[in-house]
């Protein structure tokens, strides 16, 4: 949801996480008027186990074929099995496979809708020894020998959801930075599908705490930008609080954003900076209340609040060389370490 803080500039966020429930169709054929077929939906509410309000028990197939059927956890023979997608740990259906003749038969993936990428799909034949990744290879040829009980019932295949790390969603870039009174922040992600929760935080003490300014939900944009409209004076330090499909919880660099215009002119009596402009190296003195030294930390942001240096020195006089920096406006902000207390700005010139 957007708060009255921020402004979303990317058109395709949606405003709520609900997603279809993935589903996908098996058909256990012989040829085409003898077969039976499965549906699995996954849902977040479902449980393994059979539901008598959800779930289909099989009745059996048409023609020569008696039965392809998804056994839940509690053994029952289902056409229409709902069931929770796997998190971390892979989720294994067995599956009930007969008919009244022996002879050559095929299980086909006839339709996937709405699975996540992230999700494999493959079939083990523990007959045969065999597993074949049903999502790429959507056929699997196999035969029942009405002798060998080993060749069908509810022992032989299985289906194995699964998912791949390597397609977990990952965070490519993250930024921050100065638009006129604004802070704009921009992510590029990879592999965030739809089920990705963003949160975006932000902290104006230095770090010590972080408090969350918006959410926004995955669309599968994979570019995201996020105007923070009230950003606090000073020093304000943003970073992207990911969840994934998992629950699991990851956090981006801190990207720091200076806005120190409404600050500057009341407080920047405490530091003296010279020479200003500067060409090669600046030199400040700072100065709290009680004239006493204390340990400073020290950034220089830029016109676009950028972030370009940052120094910590436990003497009231300080130092640096500027020789690098491009020519234009930057900005001192002094903290007071022990408490986090901005003791002042102080703008200067690069020339």
């Amino acid at each position: 949801m957007s708060s009255a803080n921020s402004t979303i500039a990317a058109s395709d966020i949606t405003e709520t996480a609900v997603q279809p429930s993935p589903v996908m169709h098996l058909l256990l054929e012989k040829d085409t008027a003898n077969f039976d077929g499965v549906a699995l939906v996954f849902d977040k509410w479902a449980t393994a186990a059979f539901s008598k309000d959800k779930d289909a028990e099989d009745l059996g197939g048409n023609g020569a074929l008696e039965s392809l059927s998804a056994l839940t956890s509690d053994s029952i023979k289902t056409s229409i099995h709902h069931l929770p997608l796997p998190g971390k740990t892979q989720e294994v259906i067995p599956l009930f496979v007969d008919a009244t003749a022996s002879g050559p038969y095929k299980i086909k993936l006839v339709d996937v809708k709405d699975l996540p990428a992230i999700y494999e799909v493959w079939l083990k034949d523990n007959f045969t020894k065999d597993s074949v990744d049903i999502k790429a290879h959507t056929e699997y040829n196999f035969t029942i020998d009405k002798g060998n009980s080993a060749s069908f019932g509810n022992k032989r295949l299985q289906l194995i959801i699964r998912q791949n790390p390597a397609l977990m969603v990952h965070l490519l870039t993250f930024d921050a930075r100065k638009v006129a009174d604004e802070a704009q922040i921009t992510w590029l992600a990879e592999n965030e599908a739809k089920y990705t929760t963003y949160v975006i935080e932000r902290s104006s003490n230095n770090g010590k705490t972080f408090d969350p300014i918006d959410t926004l939900y995955s669309s599968g944009a994979k570019n995201y930008s996020l105007n923070d409209k009230k950003p606090a004076p000073g020093l304000n330090q943003y970073r992207l609080k990911q969840i994934d499909l998992n629950g699991d919880t990851t956090y981006s660099k801190i990207a720091p954003v200076m806005f120190a215009n409404k600050p500057q002119n009341a407080i920047s009596s405490f530091i003296s900076l010279y020479p200003n402009p500067a060409i090669d190296v600046i030199h400040a003195e700072m100065l709290i209340g009680n004239g006493g030294t204390v340990k400073y930390k020290i950034n220089i942001t830029n016109s676009e609040g950028k972030v370009i240096a940052t120094a910590t020195s436990s003497q009231s006089n300080w130092q640096n060389n500027v020789a690098a920096f491009v020519p234009g406006t930057y900005i001192m902000q002094v903290v007071n370490s022990k408490d986090n207390t901005v003791v002042g700005f102080k703008k200067f010139i690069k020339q």
